[in-house]
């Protein structure tokens, strides 16, 4: 008698949400949830997206050197492709963070949009050859950015038609995704950055 046929594998996950350990840390936040729970949400997202099997790599607390004022600039993640046949790196994303409690203040929103773009200027002091993107998370918000280097800022961004479908309205004129609820269009964008940088 034949062994019983082994039960088919399990689907990879579709996005974040679907990996539990993800998804719990998630469904952990709160206002009184730190900075540094929303470090170890974003690592994992960043690094089951990028992985390091594919090249990349995601370093936290990366620093990209000094500010005008001699003040050093570690953005929260930086991640980069190492190129298998020559060694290069590929500086593609930088991913900031903020605690919970802030998800609602938009002088918060805009100081993180700020330490984004002058972390992306302090890394790339020359034209880079391919494009560049931004994450600003703030608990359980997100929003994309694409770098601009001849205007040295980012603007808002997200995937162009067949990516992501556009931000809904319900709340006056919103610029981010929920984490949960979005969790799809998240990853779409996410995917597109992996696939167009």
């Amino acid at each position: 008698m034949a062994a019983p046929a082994a039960p088919a594998p399990a689907p990879p996950p579709a996005n974040y949400l679907e990996i539990p350990a993800i998804n719990h840390e998630i469904m952990d936040m709160d206002n009184n949830s730190t900075e540094d729970h929303m470090y170890g949400i974003w690592d994992a997202i960043l690094n089951w997206t990028f992985p390091a099997t594919s090249g990349y790599i995601t370093r936290p607390q990366d620093r990209h050197g000094q500010f005008g004022g001699g003040g050093l600039g570690f953005s929260d993640f930086h991640t980069f492709q190492y190129n298998e046949a020559t060694g290069q790196r590929s500086f593609i994303l930088i991913t900031q963070c903020k605690r919970y409690e802030l998800r609602t203040r938009p002088a918060e929103w805009q100081a993180a949009t700020e330490q984004l773009r002058d972390y992306l200027n302090l890394q790339h002091q020359t034209q880079p050859t391919h494009d560049v993107y931004g994450i600003v998370a703030i608990g359980d918000r997100v929003r994309f950015f694409k770098y601009n280097y001849q205007q040295k800022n980012v603007t808002a961004w997200r995937p162009p038609a067949g990516g992501l479908l556009p931000l809904s309205n319900t709340v006056g004129k919103r610029h981010w995704y929920d984490l949960v609820a979005e969790a799809p269009r998240v990853q779409r964008a996410l995917e597109y950055i992996l696939s167009h940088h």
